[in-house]
């Protein structure tokens, strides 16, 4: 980022919000705030798009919420663009404003930039945003219950450019289920070694039925053979209460083939 030079040192001293101009024929001055700096790219995704859903064109609903989102990113996973390619969809029209609204200074503009629908900005120009015929909402339905609304809006963020990486570590099975789903290969594969690196006899069963009742490809085979190799070389450690939790029949079936 440039520095702001101020080239009249010998009369005001820079300030970080605020300089001194002198007026014209006077030796009184006036205090000119100066532009605050520019939204980042980034920011302005995930906030004015993600977040607010400001000119959206599709509309996903799941977990009873309705997720305004752009086609643009979330075409970026094969998942969703087959989904608002090929799957029947339900048009969406925005509530239009009464003739009384519709009357009054200013309404029609204020329409442009706050709808979908077939609104023209100032000007008399078209919207570059689609008419509310072409704004269409699908439905996801979810039966794995480590599907999660929250593992879902994590990787929304990732198609939006906005990784939240703390949170996924806290729940790294719903991260591998939603991405599973989606078929989001990286976040698959980064919660797995997450999964790997914090295996331990107090975590393993649960880890293990996760891995068990769920097909996630290669990947998920060798978890569950690391599993279980942690398992027999470790199982001592564990009391009964925790074994009755284990899914033996697996762990006999692994271990007594040698696979």
């Amino acid at each position: 980022m440039s520095k702001v030079h101020n080239h009249n040192r010998s009369t005001s001293t820079a300030q970080p919000a605020t300089s001194a101009v002198a007026t014209s024929g006077s030796t009184s001055s006036r205090i000119v705030k100066r532009p605050s700096q520019p939204e980042s790219l980034q920011s302005f995704v995930f906030e004015e798009l993600l977040l607010k859903g400001s000119n959206s064109d599709v509309s996903i609903k799941a977990f009873d919420q309705e997720y305004k989102l752009h086609s643009i990113f979330i075409s970026r996973n094969p998942v969703l663009k087959d989904l608002i390619d090929y799957q029947p969809a339900t048009a969406v029209t925005p509530p239009q404003p009464t003739a009384e609204q519709q009357q009054q200074p200013g309404t029609q503009n204020a329409q442009s930039t706050n709808t979908q629908g077939n609104a023209t900005v100032s000007g008399g120009q078209k919207s570059l945003s689609r008419p509310a015929s072409q704004l269409f909402r699908h439905v996801l339905m979810f039966e794995d219950p480590y599907i999660t609304k929250t593992s879902f809006e994590l990787c929304l963020k990732r198609l939006y450019f906005n990784a939240d990486l703390e949170a996924e570590r806290k729940m790294p099975l719903e991260m591998i289920a939603a991405a599973n789903y989606l078929g989001m290969t990286n976040v698959i594969n980064e919660s797995l070694a997450l999964v790997k690196y914090n295996t331990s006899m107090q975590t393993l069963p649960r880890t293990l039925m996760f891995f068990v009742r769920r097909d996630v490809g290669e990947p998920g085979k060798k978890m569950v053979d690391h599993l279980i190799s942690y398992a027999v070389r470790n199982g001592w450690e564990a009391g009964p209460d925790l074994w009755d939790e284990m899914p033996i029949p697996v762990i006999v079936k692994k271990n007594g083939t040698g696979s």
